[in-house]
C-alpha cells in the first residue's frame, strides 16, 4: 500500500522531450488534447541535512512512454487523469491495483506531440 502523505501534483500546460536524431537533439512538445491544464504525479519531502539546513525537494514520477511518445523518448512523466488526481493526493492508502492504474502511461489517443523550434534550447 502507498499512503499519499508526500504525494504532489504539478500543474502543466505541456512538456518538452528531446529526440536524438543523428548528432542533434530535436525538441518535441506534448500536451493533453482536451485539457489545457493537467498535472504530473510527483512526490515531495521537506528535510534537514546534517548541517541543519532545511531543504524542500520534489520529483516528477516517470513511467514508460506510450506509443505516441516512444519514438521520442523511452519514458515520460506520469500524467494524472482528472479522476485520479484527488486519489493520488489523498492521504488514504492506495492499493497496488490503484497504483498500477494511476502510474500507467497516459493513453496516446488523448495526447498530441509535435516537433518545435530548436530555439527552445537557447535561453
Amino acid at each position: 500500500m502507498f499512503c499519499g502523505q508526500n504525494a504532489a501534483s504539478f500543474p502543466q500546460a505541456g512538456s518538452f522531450k528531446w529526440k536524438q536524431e543523428g548528432g542533434r537533439k530535436v525538441p518535441f512538445y506534448s500536451r493533453v488534447r482536451d485539457d489545457p491544464v493537467f498535472a504530473f504525479a510527483g512526490l515531495y519531502d521537506i528535510w534537514s541535512n546534517p548541517a541543519g539546513t532545511t531543504l524542500s525537494t520534489y520529483t516528477i514520477i516517470p513511467t514508460v512512454a506510450n506509443s505516441l511518445m516512444a519514438p521520442v523518448h523511452d519514458r515520460m512523466p506520469v500524467i494524472l487523469r482528472q479522476d485520479d488526481e484527488m486519489r493520488w493526493l489523498s492521504r488514504d492508502p492506495l492499493i497496488v491495483d490503484d497504483l498500477h492504474w494511476i502510474l500507467a502511461p497516459y493513453p496516446s489517443k488523448g495526447m498530441k506531440a509535435y516537433p518545435v523550434s530548436e530555439r527552445v534550447n537557447n535561453t
